[in-house]
C-alpha cells in the first residue's frame, strides 16, 4: 500500500506554502488498494485496508478543519492498519502544524528510518522530512534556550532576594546586638554606682564656727510658694486649654470626613448628635477650666513676685528659717 504525503496547502514556519496534491489521499488509497496485491505477511487484509482508508479520510478532514492532534491520531490509526510510512509523515505534519513539535520530530525521524529511498516520491518525501526535522530542531533549540534563559533569570532573582533577606536579617541581628550591649552597659553602670560607697564629709576645722545662714524671711517664703503654685496652675490651665482645642479638632475632623452633601443638604453619617454634644461639652468645660487656672496662676505669680521683690515695712513681723548644724532640723527665728 502507498499513500501521498499530506500537504493540504498549510503554511510552514518559513512562510513558503506547501505544494498542493491534486489527488486526495482517500482516492489514492482506494486506487492503491484496488491495484496492489494483498500482503498477508504484513497482515494487510481487505478489512484492514478499508479501515486504514477510512481513518486517512477522516484525518484529512480533521487536518483541514484545524484539529491537528485529532488528525495525527487518525493517521497513526491508519498506519496501525496498513504500515505505510507516508501515513507517519502525514501524522508528523499534523503534529507540526498543531505546535506539538517533539511528537512531530519523533515521527519524522521514524519515517526517515522506514521510508524506502529508491523511488522519486520517497526521495522527495525524505528530503521534505529532513527539512522539517531541521526546522523543528531549530525551533526546539530556540525554545530550549529561552527556557534556559528564563530559568537563569528566575535563579538570579531568587538569589538576589535571598541575599537581600540575609542582609536584612544581619542588620536586624546587629541592631539587636547593639541594643543588648547598650543595655548591658547601663546595667553595669547602675551596679557600679550602687556598689560605690557614699562620699564622706570632711569635718570642719577645729575651732572654726559654721558659716552663718541668713535664711528666708516669712515674706520671701510666702512669695516663693505663690510663685511656684502660680506657675503650676498656669501650666495646668494651658494644658487644659490645649486639650479643649484637641477635642474641637477631633470632632471637626470626624465631621469633615463623614460629610456627605445630597441635593443641597449636608449629612454626617456615622456621627451622632450625642457625640457632637458630648464633644462640645468637653471642649467648653476644658476651655473654661483652662481660663480659670491660667487666671489664678497669673494672680498667684503676681502676688508671689510682689512678696519676693517688695520691700518689707519696718516693724513688720518676720521669720527666718535656718538649718541647724549637721542638718535635719530647722531653726525658726525672728520678730513677731
Amino acid at each position: 500500500m502507498t499513500a501521498s504525503r499530506l500537504q493540504l496547502g498549510a503554511q510552514p514556519e518559513s512562510g513558503r506554502p506547501l505544494s498542493r496534491r491534486p489527488i486526495a489521499l482517500a482516492l489514492l488509497l482506494s486506487l492503491v488498494l484496488a491495484l496492489a496485491p494483498a500482503r498477508t505477511a504484513l497482515g494487510q487484509t481487505g478489512e484492514g485496508k478499508s479501515k486504514a482508508m477510512d481513518f486517512a479520510a477522516r484525518a484529512k478532514v480533521s487536518y483541514r478543519e484545524g484539529r491537528y492532534e485529532e488528525a495525527a491520531s487518525l493517521f497513526k490509526s491508519a498506519y496501525a492498519q496498513v504500515p505505510e510510512p507516508t501515513l507517519l509523515f502525514n501524522a508528523a505534519r499534523a503534529y507540526q502544524q498543531g505546535g506539538m513539535l517533539r511528537e512531530a520530530l519523533t515521527l519524522f525521524r521514524l519515517y526517515l528510518q522506514l521510508a524506502n529511498a529508491n523511488d522519486a516520491e520517497t526521495r522527495s518525501g525524505r528530503a521534505d522530512a529532513v527539512e522539517h526535522v531541521a526546522t523543528i530542531e531549530r525551533s526546539l533549540g530556540a525554545e530550549s534556550q529561552r527556557e534556559q534563559d528564563e530559568a537563569a533569570r528566575v535563579k538570579a532573582e531568587r538569589e538576589a532576594l535571598e541575599k537581600r533577606q540575609r542582609e536584612h536579617q544581619e542588620r536586624e541581628r546587629k541592631a539587636q546586638q547593639n541594643q543588648q550591649n547598650q543595655q548591658n552597659q547601663q546595667n553595669q553602670q547602675q551596679q557600679n554606682q550602687q556598689q560605690q560607697p557614699p562620699p564622706h564629709e570632711l569635718p570642719p576645722p577645729a575651732g572654726a564656727s559654721p558659716e552663718p545662714n541668713p535664711g528666708w524671711t516669712g515674706r520671701e517664703i510666702a512669695g516663693v510658694s505663690l510663685l511656684g503654685s502660680g506657675a503650676v496652675l498656669a501650666i495646668i490651665g494651658i494644658v487644659s486649654h490645649g486639650s479643649a482645642n484637641g477635642v474641637a479638632s477631633a470632632i471637626e475632623d470626624r465631621l469633615t470626613a463623614a460629610r456627605v452633601v445630597v441635593g443641597g443638604m449636608t449629612f454626617y453619617p456615622g456621627v451622632t448628635q450625642v457625640e457632637v454634644d458630648r464633644a462640645r461639652s468637653d471642649h467648653d468645660g476644658l476651655r473654661v477650666r483652662g481660663h480659670v487656672l491660667v487666671g489664678l496662676g497669673v494672680a498667684a505669680v503676681g502676688a508671689g513676685a510682689w512678696l519676693w521683690f517688695g520691700r518689707e515695712p519696718a516693724g513688720a513681723p518676720s521669720a527666718a528659717l535656718q538649718p541647724l548644724p549637721g542638718g535635719g532640723l530647722l531653726l525658726v527665728g525672728g520678730g513677731f
